[in-house]
């Protein structure tokens, strides 16, 4: 009797600690299409204001709408933090195979995050050097 109480002890514990993991990684899972889906957002806000044609209005208009993709990047960065957290959470009871996809995916996600700032800051630019010349233009005036 004592055996099988310890063997229905045990395998409720192992029942848990498996529950557990499951929801562990089910919420690193929805965490990692959170940071996907951010991202992808923000580059097609991006994208949109890489133009620097049209009136002063229309690039003062992409110019504030960099701007307001920058304000949001620090949101961004925490979401990454935050999953690298879980990240580490979940090697622990990972396989070698999972760990090693788990940093697949971080990396991933590093490298787009990368790109982003790097794309923001060379529209800024463009965007920035835009507005000077129409100074320039309409001082000449």
């Amino acid at each position: 009797k004592n055996l099988f109480d310890n063997i229905v002890s045990k395998s409720k514990e192992l029942m848990q600690n498996l529950e557990n993991n499951v929801e562990s990684h089910e919420a690193y899972s929805k965490q990692y299409q959170d940071v996907r889906d951010w991202l992808a957002s923000e580059r097609e806000n991006v994208n949109v204001c890489d133009d620097t044609t049209g009136e002063k209005a229309d690039v003062v208009k992409r110019s504030e709408s960099i701007n307001t993709v920058l304000a949001r990047l620090e949101n961004g960065k925490k979401k990454c933090e935050a999953l690298q957290a879980s990240i580490v959470s979940l090697k622990k009871s990972t396989s070698k195979k999972g760990i090693s996809q788990l940093e697949r995916e971080k990396n991933q996600l590093e490298a787009d995050l990368d790109l982003l700032i790097e794309s923001l800051s060379g529209i800024q630019q463009k965007l920035q050097t835009t507005l000077d010349h129409w100074k320039k233009f309409e001082d000449e005036l």
